[in-house]
């Protein structure tokens, strides 16, 4: 299995893989339940919206699916990143996607919708990994610059950035009551930082 990420729904049986150019859809009782064949290069990203009602796949052909959680898995393509889509993530009430790219932006989608919301620019490399705020005003981002970027979601605009990891930052994890940021790093460091303070714990 060559799938690089994962993604767990809370009190359902069912888990999302995706090894190479395919995503699959298990159920821990019944193996295999479900099979999605969604891009034309390696799934790099999969993570299941808060309802569970959908699951989206970013892909090294430059797309992201939001699929349907069901046995007939239709979807539904999005397009705007200009290379690979290295990781995707819903806000906690299910209305937003973002999506982190190695064009350095990171991009966020409007999911009932399914359309293009804006960027967010200020990476000077490859971007891998974001993570809203459980309130959705704030997004982390952090990739191969070995900075995290910490944004305003309604003013787009760059709050702060951390500049604590010697190498690529890999995961940005915002804690249950978005007081605190967890991030994970090639420097083989895990960091804590305080959001109000902007300070590293």
């Amino acid at each position: 299995m060559c799938g690089t990420s994962r993604d767990y729904q809370a009190r359902r049986d069912r888990r999302s893989s995706n090894p190479r150019d395919r995503t699959n859809l298990w159920d821990i009782e019944l193996f295999p339940s479900s099979l999605f064949s969604p891009s034309k290069g390696p799934v790099m990203d999969v993570a299941f919206s808060p309802n569970g009602s959908l699951i989206a796949s970013g892909s090294k052909d430059e797309t992201i699916r939001l699929w349907e959680n069901n046995i007939k898995g239709h979807s539904s393509t999005l397009k705007a990143h200009s290379a690979s889509v290295r990781s995707v993530n819903f806000s906690s009430d299910g209305r937003l996607l973002l999506s982190t790219s190695d064009d350095k932006t990171v991009k966020v989608w409007n999911v009932l919708d399914k359309r293009f919301q804006y960027s967010l620019l200020k990476h000077k490399n490859w971007v891998r990994t974001g993570d809203f705020s459980p309130d959705a005003r704030l997004i982390a981002s952090g990739g191969d610059d070995k900075v995290v970027n910490l944004w305003d979601t309604e003013t787009k605009k760059d709050l702060f950035e951390f500049r604590d990891h010697e190498g690529v930052i890999n995961s940005v994890k915002f804690h249950p009551d978005g007081t605190n940021l967890a991030t994970a790093s090639y420097d083989r460091k895990i960091k804590i930082f305080d959001i109000r303070s902007k300070r590293l714990l």
